[in-house]
């Protein structure tokens, strides 16, 4: 791997932000999109805690319903001002990318979260779902919202691109939604992990792409 050098590393930690690109087969370059960035020492950072809000969306794609043609995954990020930067879909190595900055973003923003929910204050995400240290509540379809208390959360589970959350005693889910459709959908889940704490509620064998066929 090629070192940075001086001058760039001046150039790069001297920047707020930094567009990058792709490189396309043809040899010339995708769509640019913008990054957060913070030199540290010869290291060049991304700053996750100003990426307010991570937006996760992938789909499987199939032909005739039978045959993996591979897997598009969308990565919004939103800092604190409301400004959006997509990744794009086509790059390189874009699987183990959007792994590592779920993970990264989730990290980064867990402790205040979780401080947040401990001080008696809700944590929202988005309109889709409001979470408190006693309760998690949904938008219900033509509005507000109704709560069900986390002693009462039978099981949560992601399949096939949505997230579902079941109380105990009802046949139906009591809530959830698209995983696109959920801002910080990573830290929810992680923040869930913690305060119901019982792994048979919340298991791990997640599922977050969606199904789509061509053909």
């Amino acid at each position: 791997m090629t070192e940075w050098t001086s001058a760039q590393l001046d150039a790069f930690g001297a920047a707020d932000e930094v567009d990058i690109a792709p490189d396309r087969t043809d040899g010339t370059s995708g769509r640019y999109v913008t990054i957060w960035i913070v030199r540290v020492d010869d290291h060049l950072l991304v700053r996750w805690s100003e990426m307010a809000e991570l937006r996760y969306r992938a789909v499987k794609m199939r032909l005739y319903h039978v045959i993996p043609v591979g897997t598009n995954i969308y990565l919004t990020l939103t800092d604190p001002q409301g400004r959006k930067r997509r990744l794009p879909s086509n790059m390189k190595g874009m699987d183990v990318l959007a792994e590592r900055v779920a993970d990264q973003q989730t990290a980064a923003r867990f402790a205040e979260a979780r401080a947040a929910i401990d001080r008696g204050e809700e944590v929202r995400f988005g309109k889709a779902l409001v979470l408190d240290r006693e309760k998690v509540s949904v938008r219900k379809l033509f509005g507000g919202y109704k709560s069900c208390a986390l002693p009462e959360i039978e099981k949560v589970v992601v399949e096939a691109g949505v997230l579902r959350i079941r109380q105990r005693g009802k046949f139906l889910a009591f809530g959830g939604g698209s995983v696109g459709a959920i801002p910080n959908v990573f830290l929810f889940l992680r923040l869930l992990d913690a305060l119901v704490a019982r792994p048979t509620a919340i298991p791990q064998d997640r599922e977050f792409s969606a199904l789509a066929s061509v053909g």
